[in-house]
């Protein structure tokens, strides 16, 4: 697609802009690695980066394109009154009216599978594998991609649109999701999860192979969630984390949207994690931090030291 196709699409839509230099792209927002062939927005010349200037094209707010943007980015440029509502308004666009996220078809599932009573699976756009066992009142929504062998407890519901809240035109919405949720294979999800999809085909939610989810949780679109990782009941990712292999949540512990967290790591019950925590770490808290040092400040507010 051509940012001058976008800019046709903006004015239809009432959105005066100015078309800088065209461009090619084919993904709308970010991909895991890299943001080349992309179109995304930049509200401010403070979140421009090295992966934001790899972008194909730009959709820009006049006080950065007065920033002199243009001498550090060589890529397509439209400038419009607010970046991030012309934005939003194209994905919103492109999403009710064109293929442009991929093309839909019938769902595909393996007759195999168990299903319980009052499941509900859309008819358009779910592979479900071999062995799959799906217990009752449980909803799969569109997008859905679930592995072998996998599990999912009654209540549970999969694909999910988060709260991605924008504003268009006035109005506030919630952004149409238009990415997947892939399971992988011998997952567990138990009972009463809520799990979204990516708002992107290029920025999917991920469940990776043997993974353990207990009741009650919440994740957030466009997280990654590492092979042989557990997630006890009551926690809550939010979205855009990357958590490696063999992590273990705590049950009631919040993870902040785009935080990592290496492979290995232990969080204690009732964490709060705000940073990326490397590899192997054990931590705690309020805010979450090291481990040992969680536990002396403890033992400080226990004995009236602090």
């Amino acid at each position: 697609m051509n940012l001058s196709e976008v800019s046709n699409l903006l004015y239809k839509m009432d959105y005066e802009n100015k078309l800088v230099r065209d461009a090619e792209f084919s993904i709308i927002g970010s991909e895991r690695k890299t943001s080349i062939n992309s179109l995304r927005y930049l509200a401010g010349i403070e979140y421009i980066d090295s992966q934001m200037i790899k972008s194909a094209a730009l959709i820009v707010n006049k006080e950065v394109y007065k920033d002199k943007l243009f001498l550090v980015y060589d890529g397509g440029i439209i400038i419009c009154k607010d970046a991030k509502e012309c934005f939003f308004a194209i994905h919103k666009y492109l999403y009710e009216n064109t293929q442009f996220f991929g093309n839909k078809f019938q769902s595909k599932i393996d007759k195999s599978i168990k299903v319980g009573k009052n499941t509900v699976i859309s008819k358009e756009n779910v592979i479900i594998g071999k062995n799959v066992i799906i217990d009752d009142n449980v909803i799969i929504k569109s997008n859905v991609e679930i592995g072998d062998y996998a599990r999912i407890g009654s209540g549970t519901i999969l694909g999910a649109d988060t709260l991605e809240l924008v504003t268009i035109k006035g109005k506030r919405m919630i952004l149409p999701h238009a990415g997947y949720l892939k399971i992988g294979r011998n997952v567990t999800i138990m009972n009463n999860n809520v799990i979204s999809k990516g708002i992107t085909p290029w920025y999917n939610t991920l469940i990776c192979d043997g993974t353990i989810i207990g009741s009650c949780v919440t994740i957030g679109h466009g997280n990654s969630i590492g092979e042989n990782t557990v997630v006890v009941a009551n926690s809550v990712v939010a979205g855009h984390c990357n958590l490696g292999k063999n992590v273990w949540i705590g049950p009631n512990s919040v993870i902040k949207n785009r935080v990592n967290i290496g492979n290995n790591v232990h969080i204690a019950l009732g964490s709060v994690v705000i940073r990326n925590i490397p590899a192997n770490m054990k931590v705690s808290g309020f805010f979450a931090i090291e481990r040992s040092k969680s536990l002396k400040h403890y033992q400080n507010l226990k004995l009236g030291k602090i």
